[in-house]
């Protein structure tokens, strides 16, 4: 008796395969690198390929989907609402692909990748020197595109954002997160504070009659703040105004300690812990599941993390 083995090929309609031959499967990774970088001199550098050879291919990929797929806008495009439905789609097949095949190590120093990170905590300006130079020693071809969202508005997050540093855990589908920090947030105030120079410690009852200036990025934060009943009197997008304004005012601000310890010696301002439960202040860097298995997403995910860990050596974790 003979014995029936299991099939180890699952038939493909043939419709389907006649399909995918009239269609160029590099048109595809044109598509990908045009949506990751939006602009066509950077995606064909990255594909090697000329200017003119990648508006042919994005002519024939409109003609292939009907549909305009990129605008322009400024001195870049930016993809229609047809583009970003593909990206879903075809993304998870390209990584799916990536992952299965051979020899696919990531290399950095010869990577020509950009990598799109949008920043939303207040420490942002502060470390990325720092990122950038330990990136450009390592890699020289890669570069980074830096997106500050402190509104949390101006940013559609999906897979083409490789990174999102933020005070909160990013709660959109895909996405997962590490905590980077825990730092300890503290109160700062003038060195001549009319009520609050007298103080070793802060309580409640002092902080509830104070007026405060905060970072457009730590404005949520700040106010979720049970010792302080006062929504801020002064926002700005800049520490450096913050802390001026501090300095010459009986205006108080919170912040992490790490931040104002960086800041320097140039204001002449205090800073004394925060009192009750919410004295930590935490962030989190947050990545689409889908990029997980990307060495060159994993490569990075470490620079951010070691730049962290360098340049912030006295925050407890």
């Amino acid at each position: 008796m003979q014995a029936t083995l299991p099939p180890t090929f699952t038939s493909t309609n043939p419709d389907t395969i006649s399909l995918l031959r009239k269609v160029d499967l590099n048109l595809i990774v044109v598509f990908a690198a045009v949506m990751a970088e939006r602009n066509v001199t950077r995606a064909a550098r990255i594909l090697n390929m000329s200017q003119p050879a990648v508006s042919n291919a994005l002519s024939r990929l409109r003609a292939l989907f009907d549909d305009e797929l990129f605008e322009r806008m400024g001195r870049g495009i930016v993809p229609t609402v047809r583009a970003e439905q593909l990206q879903s789609s075809l993304s998870h097949a390209m990584h799916i692909i990536r992952d299965e095949l051979p020899n696919s190590r990531f290399v950095a120093e010869s990577s020509c990748r950009n990598y799109h990170i949008v920043l939303r905590a207040p420490q942002d300006q502060r470390y990325l020197s720092n990122l950038i130079t330990q990136v450009s020693e390592q890699a020289p071809g890669i570069t980074l595109s830096l997106v500050s969202d402190a509104n949390q508005t101006t940013t559609s997050l999906n897979q083409n954002v490789d990174f999102v540093i933020d005070v909160e855990p990013v709660m959109s589908e895909g996405f997962t997160n590490s905590l980077l920090v825990s730092d300890e947030l503290v109160v700062v105030f003038a060195n001549n504070h009319p009520r609050l120079t007298q103080y070793s410690n802060l309580c409640f009852e002092l902080l509830q009659a104070e007026k405060v200036a905060v970072t457009a990025n730590m404005q949520t934060r700040v106010q979720k703040i049970k010792a302080l009943s006062q929504k801020p009197t002064y926002l700005s997008s800049s520490l450096d105004e913050v802390m001026a304004v501090v300095t010459n005012t009986d205006l108080i601000t919170v912040a992490p300690r790490r931040v104002i310890e960086q800041a320097g010696s140039q204001f002449d301002t205090r800073m004394l812990p925060l009192p009750g439960k919410d004295d930590r202040f935490n962030t989190y860097l947050n990545w689409h599941q889908a990029n997980e298995k990307d060495g060159s997403h994993t490569w990075m995910k470490e620079q951010i993390q070691s730049v962290f860990e360098c340049s912030l050596p006295f925050v407890a974790k």
